[in-house]
């Protein structure tokens, strides 16, 4: 998952175009809509969000957090400027178009958790709650970047 940089916008479509890359979906309404409903899109999206934090090395969702959020894997990721923040940035925002709001709250919980514990800036956890808080339509360019990543 670490060689190929574009899969991720297949698997956590959004509605607004990557900077990072070129050929993707980008979500309309209705298509958010159709998959919000669709009990297959959304296991699917599911299993996705579970691979992902196997990759990461997140907790299964649901399960007890360990007594640190920083292992192995964590450390891999949780430091200022590495690609996977804006993974889990997408993620969170991407979930929410499939109404796994539960499931995208969680996520944000735990990869926040590594966060603090790996001493990440205000930026990159300000950009995390946007994509889990914000209008899901909005545009998450809105946000000014003041403060240290």
């Amino acid at each position: 998952m670490e060689e190929c940089h574009d899969y991720v916008q297949w698997l956590f479509p959004l509605h607004e175009e990557s900077a990072f890359a070129l050929v993707y979906p980008i979500l309309t309404e209705a298509q958010a809509a159709s998959l919000a409903g669709s009990a297959e899109a959304r296991a699917r999206m599911g299993a996705a969000e579970a691979r992902f934090r196997v990759f990461l090395g997140l907790p299964a969702a649901g399960a007890p957090a360990a007594s640190s959020p920083l292992n192995s894997r964590t450390a891999l990721w949780a430091h200022p400027g590495d690609h996977n923040l804006l993974r889990v940035t997408r993620i969170i925002r991407s979930m929410r178009f499939f109404g796994l709001e539960d499931l995208s709250a969680a996520f944000w919980r735990d990869a926040d958790a590594v966060a603090d514990a790996a001493g990440l800036g205000d930026v990159t956890r300000a950009f995390w709650r946007q994509a889990a808080e914000a209008p899901v339509w909005e545009s998450m360019r809105a946000l000014p970047k003041r403060a240290k990543r």
